[in-house]
């Protein structure tokens, strides 16, 4: 398949997304692996797709000034192949203007056939774009600073209203630009078999570069053209791709040799694996998720790393019957993820305002199971991958209103650099001062009746 044809590939998975509701990832991993394309034409589908579904609304801003006709009127394939187009144009340098129009008309003729006559539209329109002299005019930053990150950072309304109110508009700015950058491939070594220098050496005998971390011990970054799929050290299990913030989860609920672990809503099983390797596999650790597909993927990664502790299986944590089994719970809840985007490009269209009052409901709920289920002296550890006050400190603090018997815990040391001042129970990573993924840390102990 040529380079034109990649970006037919490209085009067909911005559709999926965008019409279908496809996962991003999930539709370019299916695309890429089924296809027969060179490495470099496969880095250059996905540079495309994540580029084009990332800076959406910052493209369509620019598309309205020079179509004749309404956005919401275009054919859905002439509107995704103009997204890419100007995306190219916009944001890479790498590859010449006059290629840049000539394949999006190619790649329309092919995917629409002549008689649409989207070519010429799509030649025009791109044509007045690189001939006008006269820059786009966006919102006024200082005026309307809201608009402004909105449209030129591609984010909905609602989520810069959110961070303007939550970090002012220095972070917020710092945010979108953070959440805009394609994240680093991150790894956690699977130290149950091998150690972080080792797997490096190893590794490199591989042909992948990695280094060593430095917020997590087990953490390696990751420098690979092609994917991991085939790489040795994967499929042997020495290792599992995972953002540092979500390795100190684990660290924090600090789990003990031989202890009954339960872990509420799993899935996929990064923090599960990494519980039973803090743990050495000795002991159990119950991974309950609602999905039966979700529950399968905690346990390939359970198999794949050669653990033998994890016992998966399908259960809503909303109705767990365990009263006083668990020495340590982990609710990492689930969440609207605005701390997280940047790996889930579609997920800040998807997202709604009005999800976040029925997910408060629902993490309310998992953390009252989670609490009748730990034993007298347990430790309860809750987590969320989101920015939200309301999901975040407010969740904790109805939490211990309602439950008098537990009382904070203060964090391990590996998570004292994120602690809030005041509460060293409580760490709130900001990727915009952090640089990493966006997460939210509060650690309980449930007291017994001499406390």
């Amino acid at each position: 398949m040529t380079e034109h044809h990649a970006r037919d590939l490209a085009v067909q998975i911005l559709y999926a997304v965008d019409e279908e509701g496809a996962y991003t990832n999930l539709e370019l991993d299916k695309a890429l692996f089924s296809c027969e394309l060179s490495a470099e034409d496969k880095g250059l589908v996905t540079e495309l797709v994540y580029g084009t579904v990332t800076y959406r609304d910052h493209l369509d801003y620019v598309l309205a000034k020079y179509s004749n006709k309404p956005l919401k009127k275009l054919d859905s394939y002439t509107h995704k192949i103009l997204r890419m187009a100007l995306y190219q144009l916009i944001f890479l340098d790498r590859i010449p203007d006059h290629a840049v129009v000539s394949e999006a008309v190619n790649t329309a003729k092919r995917l629409q056939g002549k008689h649409q006559q989207a070519d010429k539209f799509i030649n025009a329109i791109l044509r007045n774009y690189l001939k006008d002299d006269q820059p786009v005019k966006w919102p006024d930053k200082r005026k309307n600073a809201a608009g402004y990150l909105a449209k030129y950072y591609s984010f909905p309304q609602w989520i810069v209203d959110t961070w303007l109110k939550e970090y002012g508009k220095a972070g917020a700015e710092a945010l979108c630009q953070y959440m805009n950058a394609r994240p680093p491939l991150l790894a956690r070594v699977n130290t149950l078999q091998i150690q972080p220098d080792a797997l490096i050496k190893k590794l490199a005998q591989e042909g992948v570069r990695a280094d060593r971390l430095n917020q997590v011990p087990e953490g390696l970054i990751l420098y690979t053209p092609g994917g991991l799929r085939q790489v040795k050290s994967f499929q042997a299990g020495d290792f599992i791709i995972q953002d540092a913030s979500s390795m100190l989860v684990a660290h924090a609920l600090d789990p003990r040799p031989g202890e009954h672990i339960a872990d509420l809503c799993a899935a996929p099983g990064g923090k599960t694996t990494h519980v039973a390797a803090l743990m050495k596999d000795q002991g159990r650790v119950d991974a309950f998720d609602l999905h039966p597909h979700r529950v399968q993927l905690i346990k390939e990664n359970r198999d794949r790393l050669g653990i033998s502790s994890i016992e998966a299986r399908v259960q809503d944590a909303q109705t767990l019957e365990a009263q006083g089994t668990y020495d340590r719970v982990l609710v990492d809840a689930p969440c609207s993820g605005l701390g997280v985007l940047n790996r889930r490009p579609d997920a800040r269209w998807h997202r709604r305002r009005q999800q976040v009052p029925d997910l408060v409901n629902l993490q309310a709920a998992i953390l009252d199971k989670a609490a009748v289920a730990l034993k007298e002296g347990g430790t309860l550890l809750y987590s969320t991958c989101t920015t939200f006050r309301a999901e975040n400190e407010d969740q904790c603090q109805h939490f211990l209103d309602r439950h008098p018997d537990f009382r904070p815990v203060p964090l391990p040391d590996l998570l004292q650099p994120y602690v809030l001042e005041g509460a060293s129970h409580i760490c709130r990573i900001l990727p915009q001062r952090d640089r990493m993924d966006g997460f939210f840390i509060a650690k309980f102990r449930k007291v017994g009746q001499d406390d």
